[in-house]
């Protein structure tokens, strides 16, 4: 089969080569965040305090005012 006829027939379910790599993305990032949330489930932790911890815990023993820690993660 040529290349352009298996590109043809793997976008022929999307509008658009833009859109088929969108919802890749998109299918990408869903899987990740399943995984994320699975590996975070048994310490009750959300990834965002998961963070918040691992910056305190670089401070140590510093204290690490609250507007440092908000500035960090966004």
């Amino acid at each position: 089969m040529s290349s352009a006829k298996t590109q043809r027939s793997a976008t022929a379910r999307f509008d658009s080569l833009e859109q088929e790599a969108f919802l890749s993305l998109w299918r990408t990032y869903d899987r990740l965040r399943a995984l994320e949330d699975e590996f975070f489930r048994p310490y009750d932790l959300t990834p965002q305090q998961y963070n918040v911890l691992r910056l305190l815990k670089a401070h140590h023993p510093a204290p690490l005012p609250t507007l440092d820690v908000a500035n960090r993660l966004v």
